[in-house]
């Protein structure tokens, strides 16, 4: 699951992660969406200035921010992101 898509919010965030609970799916990721060439998120992230760093070698898959593309502040994200797998966790589920 993506989060921190443009636009996104602390409750449509929240929605992801309750749904990916209620699927219960074999193996589930939390991810913080990441913008790449060619994509239209990446057209968007350049349009907007919100790259961090264009440098692929510091794209993460866990706890780190290549471009912020909402309201909320990195730190916020990788709470969301810390919170998503706590709660995988605890619901006994997959990362």
């Amino acid at each position: 699951y993506m989060l921190g898509n443009p636009f996104e919010t602390n409750e449509s965030i929240k929605k992801t992660i309750e749904l990916a609970l209620e699927l219960k799916h074999d193996r589930t990721q939390f991810c913080i969406s990441t913008p790449f060439p060619g994509t239209e998120l990446w057209d968007m992230a350049e349009k907007w200035n919100k790259f961090k760093h264009r440098d692929f070698s510091k794209y993460y898959w866990y706890y780190s921010v290549a471009a912020n593309m909402t309201n909320l502040s990195d730190e916020e994200l990788i709470e969301w992101q810390r919170y998503a797998y706590k709660r995988l966790e605890q619901a006994g589920g997959h990362g």
